[in-house]
């Protein structure tokens, strides 16, 4: 899925995709996996405070798109979604609210074990 017409470049040998903005390789730049990528952001590299924000609101724009298209819930999930805080999904709630034309969008709260 197109998400930034004339994006990134992505693998499958198209711009934009979906892919490039809110995968996992995406969000790792430098970083060699996940843990690592969340020990820099929380000490404040700002490459990786930078790439988070970036990510959240990429997805956020995401989110939208896939509801309005397919007017059904989204469930975020995979490698990165256990690293949610309740302060990301709250930004991810901003965000969506910002572009949605509707009020039908919610994200409910995470369930922690």
């Amino acid at each position: 899925m197109t998400l930034i017409p004339g994006g990134h470049d992505c693998y499958c040998g198209r711009q934009g995709c979906a892919e490039c903005y809110c995968s996992l390789n995406s969000l790792l730049g430098d970083s060699d996996n996940l843990e690592e990528f969340f020990e820099k952001k929380s000490a404040g590299d700002t490459g990786c405070i930078e790439r988070w924000e970036d990510y959240l609101r990429h997805l956020s724009i995401l989110i939208n798109n896939l509801h309005m298209v397919l007017e059904h819930t989204v469930i975020l999930g995979g490698h990165v979604a256990p690293y949610f805080t309740d302060e990301d999904l709250s930004k991810i709630r901003h965000y969506v609210a910002e572009r949605s034309t509707l009020s039908l969008i919610h994200i409910s709260e995470p369930t922690r074990h």
